[in-house]
């Protein structure tokens, strides 16, 4: 059985998961063999939720949703905004399935762009090593979270 190494982060921009890629995403790992599988941030956060999916989970009688729809009224409160990306949850759906996140096989490499910063390349050309994301289903994905959190 192989296990993915699963990370949310962007392709060619400065590494900003700096603590995973220093555990787990330096060239050794890379070159380690586990299949990488990333959910980028440009495909993951066109997965939205906002108003709609608040009054829902407001509905419910349910003590985990109500909770969570209180975290999002304080959330979307506090940063002026209607609705929010669902990237982490998005990406973390690789681990189970590809039904929602597309993804292409190439070669991820990391290259050090000066003493301080890393930026992850990928080659969909290259010899594979993992995949990227590069379409999400949004609706499916949404629908999908709500109904592995709300009461059946």
């Amino acid at each position: 059985m192989t296990i993915p190494l699963l990370l949310d982060t962007d392709i060619g921009d400065d590494v900003d998961d700096a603590f995973a890629l220093l555990l787990a995403a330096r060239q050794p790992a890379i070159e380690s063999g586990c299949p990488l599988q990333i959910g980028t941030y440009e495909v993951t956060r066109q997965a939205r939720i906002g108003e709609t999916e608040r009054a829902l989970l407001h509905a419910t009688d349910d003590p985990a949703c109500v909770a969570v729809a209180a975290m999002l009224d304080v959330y979307l409160h506090e940063l002026r905004r209607q609705e929010t990306s669902m990237y982490d949850p998005a990406t973390l759906t690789l681990a189970y399935t590809d039904e929602f996140v597309n993804l292409q096989r190439g070669r991820f490499t990391l290259r050090r762009t000066d003493a301080d910063l890393t930026q992850l390349h990928f080659d969909p050309q290259g010899t594979p090593n993992g995949a990227a994301s590069v379409a999400i289903h949004p609706t499916a994905l949404v629908d999908h979270l709500l109904a592995a959190i709300t009461p059946g």
